[in-house]
């Protein structure tokens, strides 16, 4: 479920504007993104923080979790920017376009 939910903020943080300054093509687990906006402006360097639902018992993450785990993620710094991966419907859709807009007021 959560691959194309990671797709989607990749791509609306794309068309938004943003940089994703991590290299998402290795096969790494990766749960912080770093994004900034393309004039390289440091006071616009962020960090997306993936929380992760464990493949142990009772979500316990157990060493052997990717980012199909996500189940939702923040802007460190910025806790009132998040995002829950609930069903990919439109709900989610809404609480992305949100989610965007609240990291487009950034300065």
């Amino acid at each position: 479920m959560s691959k194309l939910h990671i797709e989607k903020i990749k791509s609306e943080l794309e068309n938004s504007k943003w940089i994703i300054r991590t290299d998402l093509s290795t096969n790494e687990f990766l749960n912080i993104w770093e994004i900034s906006r393309p004039n390289g402006d440091g006071d616009c360097l962020l960090k997306i923080n993936f929380s992760i639902f464990g493949n142990g018992k009772y979500g316990d993450l157990i060493g052997n979790e990717t980012m199909d785990n996500a189940n939702g993620c923040s802007i460190i710094g910025h806790s009132e920017i998040d995002i829950y991966f609930g069903k990919y419907s439109g709900q989610f859709q809404k609480d992305l376009f949100d989610f965007i807009s609240k990291l487009n007021k950034l300065k």
